[in-house]
């Protein structure tokens, strides 16, 4: 008998592989088995996805120090972790528009034109999450390491690591959290707005521990952070609007360029 991953020879008695450590399964799929399987993945207390979102909150330098360091079983992966947090977005995108679509209304934004663009600037930002979040992860990268560019304790790639847990980790959260104040009635462009606030403190939060600095220290950083992420997010916005509008996209920014009547 051969193992199924690596296809190393295997005793018949054999529960393990003793080459690669895959669980031998010999029996095939029903849905008792899958459930068993996901449930042991995901669920189970001892299990790595519930220890990393948990330690990811209290002592987030040791799930990403760990990682960077070469500790490889004790926690999810970051991108594993990642994919979680797109999916559980993508969830989430869809409960809003199917169920809330009047949390969406950014009248109290746009007074001109604001409920025609919240819908398609939705749609669009749910149709191209995945490429603006991998897109977002680098650029992240590179600001958190522009800011502690004086600081060799971690490299552009570890930085990615870093910037992919943390995002991974806001998402997952984010999402029973969005549903509460849906439940409430508030506006949810208004929420996500409330929510990159607690973004910015949990990210300062768990680059003063990685990086051992004083409140004083990382709030500092923290702000030099946010200018260049404003210029950075004006900028985008701006090529965003501005593609948009010549893609024939949200007439409301047509309605919106137009001049007003005489």
């Amino acid at each position: 008998m051969e193992c199924k991953n690596c296809e190393r020879p295997l005793g018949t008695d054999y529960s393990f592989c003793s080459n690669c450590g895959a669980k031998i399964i010999r029996n095939r799929l029903t849905f008792k088995s899958l459930w068993y399987d996901i449930s042991e993945r995901y669920f189970n207390l001892d299990n790595t996805f519930l220890k990393t979102f948990w330690h990811l909150f209290i002592k987030p330098e040791k799930v990403i120090g760990g990682y960077v360091n070469g500790v490889r079983k004790k926690y999810l992966n970051p991108f594993s972790y990642y994919a979680i947090a797109i999916t559980v977005s993508g969830l989430l995108f869809f409960i809003v528009k199917e169920f809330f679509p009047e949390s969406l209304n950014m009248d109290w934004m746009m007074p001109k034109g604001g409920t025609q663009m919240d819908d398609e600037i939705f749609d669009r930002t749910a149709k191209y999450q995945t490429i603006i979040s991998l897109v977002s992860i680098p650029l992240y990268a590179f600001l958190s390491k522009l800011v502690f560019l004086k600081n060799k304790k971690l490299n552009y790639t570890e930085h990615v690591v870093l910037n992919t847990y943390l995002f991974g980790q806001y998402s997952i959260a984010y999402f029973p959290c969005a549903l509460i104040a849906l439940s409430l009635g508030m506006n949810y462009m208004v929420f996500t707005y409330i929510g990159l606030l607690f973004y910015v403190f949990y990210f300062a939060y768990s680059l003063k521990r990685i990086y051992q600095l004083s409140w004083g220290t990382i709030f500092l950083k923290t702000l030099l952070f946010i200018f260049i992420l404003l210029i950075a997010y004006i900028a985008s916005t701006v090529i965003f609007l501005v593609v948009t509008f010549l893609s024939g996209g949200v007439e409301g920014l047509k309605e919106l360029a137009k001049p007003p009547p005489q």
